[in-house]
């Protein structure tokens, strides 16, 4: 079962969109973040498109399209894993040409957030792994990913 919760913030103009899938899906999920300050820059992105990207990314993913997955990152991405920095499309590829087809559909979705050009997932294998990953969006693509794996 997969539950999607929108949440005005009442004390800003922003929402937070928040989608578990699982046991407890239909359990009230609030999650209001600090109020962003208005020197953000000028790159902010709505939060339906920032999950729309995350999405085709999760997708692109389960399918093992590389150029698919590639398509939703920005050229001067980050990507960072453990002590591990990428930087760059051409580094950041060589991490998907690794994934497998099928993956994404076997992540269970603990927590599957965003707000505004920020999206965060917690996830988890059948074989007990679990992690969570953090994106920052600009402009329609992931601009910085991070990935923090714990393997069962």
């Amino acid at each position: 079962m997969t539950t999607t919760t929108t949440v005005h913030r009442p004390d800003t103009d922003r929402r937070v969109i928040a989608r578990r899938s699982g046991p407890g899906a239909a359990r009230d999920e609030r999650c209001y973040p600090p109020a962003r300050t208005p020197n953000q820059g000028d790159h902010t992105m709505s939060t339906e498109t920032t999950l729309a990207v995350l999405d085709h990314h999760m997708k692109a993913m389960d399918e093992a399209d590389v150029d698919g997955v590639m398509s939703d990152y920005a050229e001067d991405c980050v990507f960072i894993s453990g002590a591990t920095i990428l930087r760059g499309i051409d580094q950041v590829r060589n991490v998907f040409t690794r994934v497998p087809a099928g993956m994404a559909s076997q992540m269970h979705m603990d927590h599957y957030v965003a707000d505004g050009d920020i999206a965060y997932i917690v996830w988890s294998m059948p074989n007990g792994s679990k992690g969570t990953d953090t994106f920052v969006m600009r402009d329609g693509k992931i601009l910085v990913q991070t990935v923090a794996n714990f393997m069962a």
